[in-house]
């Protein structure tokens, strides 16, 4: 008891030292100088050339819906040539879409958060080269008044309206830094190994090894960094990282604990609490910075359901298109999901969802060359049950969601399973999960929450956060690369959910059926 209590104070300092080791990743070696700005309510696609002003630090702007565009160049000096550059900027804009020459090249939505769901800081160039010169653009947004969703938040008091000053923001600097590559690497691990030991069975063993390499880690390391040189910080990051090692070494991979299918994915409401034009942006913003980490991570695959949201990116950000047309020719970015938006399944006619499934297939076919085999559809308010039979006339064969996890009465009872239509058609189903982390807690977390693990060892895995957050991090892509084929865990590896679903129809004739809709037992009256 007494060494347990000590082993969690232990746990929780360094969960601290974690957070604080992240603010040291980067270190600033450039303020870009001479920037000039343009506020605007109007959606430009590319940076403006026209009417801007001089921009300094502490200058205000914003106001509801308004856009600060932010234009600058930098160019490499001789001491940094061959390292790994990054741009963070500090406008405290709601949701920034980064331009690099002139073509989106990623997301700021978030300041300081360098190892969580937000995305801080953006990669200029994986190897500098002395003298070059890159011009930069920002399109930052304001925000705008939301009145949430629940239906009590206001009641008995006036809808309040948004005013501009609530949305005014202090623009202070867009600035260069390097990385400290060990202290990258050891926040990534410490986070890894810390989710070890405390979300880990009791029962298995690599917790208790986590814990030993841990209390090393406590007794080397510099607990207050800022009253530290960093050579000395540095040399104590150094003897951390070995004592972490051992427990991230990658072994064959683990075929007792079920097996995780690991996909980026970044689920976007064609229309909710924004104008549709703004979902237009964040689509830009979230899958640049999809095609970016694709650049970076090269074992990276995403799934993009919405065909409407590729005509969108194909008509407003042409360049932009190209890049993701490039991934998909290559099997990584997987534009699947079948139907045209992510559509409503209880009120619509079954006319408007075969034209659903008509146009999605139809632009899959003529811009990609294939036509998709899943109905992607995560965030639905329950399922008929006629979908099976159009599916079916569609060439759909595999449906997703999560929804039917959520019911508030009744625990769902199935994973993996065949879906039975009212006509007597029968599609192969599952249940995945979205918006988490390819980490040790949430991996294992699928794991323990498969209903029928007699039938299928399997989950599909779909990480990051939509709806503007950007889909996957880099922090997520680093986690994914540490949780694979560690002994003690699940086999994580990357997958399609295509594929996925080829591994779960090997089997598809052991799995049970579920005749009839698919009642969701929550967000009742929300049609009305």
């Amino acid at each position: 008891m007494i060494y347990n209590n000590y082993s969690n104070r232990v746990l929780g300092k360094l969960e601290n030292l974690n957070k604080i080791y992240s603010g040291l990743m980067y270190t600033r070696i450039h303020s870009l100088e001479n920037l000039l700005g343009i506020q605007t309510k109007e959606h430009f696609r590319t940076p403006p050339c026209k009417d801007l002003y001089p921009l300094r630090p502490g200058d205000r702007w914003g106001g509801e819906y308004m856009n600060l565009w932010i234009k600058g160049s930098y160019t490499v000096q001789d001491e940094y040539n061959g390292q790994r550059l990054f741009v963070i900027p500090h406008t405290n804009a709601y949701e920034t879409l980064f331009f690099k020459n002139g073509i989106p090249d990623g997301i700021f939505n978030s300041k300081g958060d360098y190892m969580g769901i937000m995305h801080s800081a953006q990669l200029l160039t994986e190897n500098a080269k002395a003298g070059e010169t890159f011009d930069l653009a920002f399109e930052c947004y304001a925000h705008h008044f939301c009145a949430e969703c629940h239906p009590y938040l206001h009641y008995g008091k006036d809808v309040p309206v948004g005013k501009d000053e609530d949305f005014m923001k202090t623009f202070q600097s867009i600035d260069i830094c390097t990385v400290n590559e060990d202290i990258y690497n050891f926040v990534f691990d410490l986070n890894i190994v810390l989710q070890m030991a405390t979300s880990l069975d009791e029962n298995n063993f690599l917790r208790h090894r986590a814990q030993v390499a841990l209390e090393k880690v406590f007794a080397d390391i510099i607990q207050y960094p800022a009253h530290y040189t960093m050579d000395a910080v540095h040399a104590s990051v150094a003897k951390c990282l070995e004592h972490l090692k051992p427990l991230l070494e990658h072994s064959p991979a683990e075929t007792t604990r079920g097996f995780i299918g690991l996909v980026g994915n970044s689920h976007m409401d064609t229309a909710w609490l924004w104008p549709v034009s703004e979902t237009i942006r964040k689509c830009a913003r979230t899958y640049s910075n999809v095609v970016k980490l694709m650049e970076q991570y090269p074992e990276y695959k995403f799934i993009q359901s919405s065909t409407l949201h590729l005509e969108w990116m194909k008509n407003y950000y042409p360049e932009l298109y190209k890049k993701i047309k490039k991934y998909i020719a290559e099997g990584r970015y997987e534009p699947n999901g079948s139907v045209f938006v992510e559509c409503d399944c209880n009120i619509t006619s079954g006319e408007l969802m075969a034209r659903q499934f008509m146009y999605g297939q139809h632009f899959t076919r003529d811009e990609f060359g294939y036509a998709a085999d899943s109905f992607w559809l995560p965030d639905t308010f329950g399922y008929n049950g006629m979908i099976p039979q159009i599916m079916k006339e569609s060439e759909v064969k595999y449906f997703y969601t999560t929804k039917m996890g959520w019911n508030d009465l009744n625990e769902f009872p199935l994973t993996s399973f065949k879906w039975k239509g009212i006509d007597g058609s029968t599609v192969l189903t599952h249940l995945n999960s979205i918006d988490t982390s390819p980490d040790v807690k949430d991996t294992q977390n699928q794991i323990n929450t498969i209903k029928n693990k007699e039938h299928f060892e399997g989950r599909l895995h779909s990480f990051g956060h939509g709806d503007g957050g950007g889909g996957p991090t880099p922090a997520m892509l680093e986690k994914a690369r540490r949780v694979m084929n560690l002994p003690g865990l699940a086999n994580c590896r990357y997958t399609t959910i295509s594929e996925f679903m080829q591994e779960l129809e090997k089997v598809g004739d052991k799995l049970p059926t579920y005749s009839g809709e698919l009642y969701l037992e929550l967000h009742r009256g929300t049609l009305t």
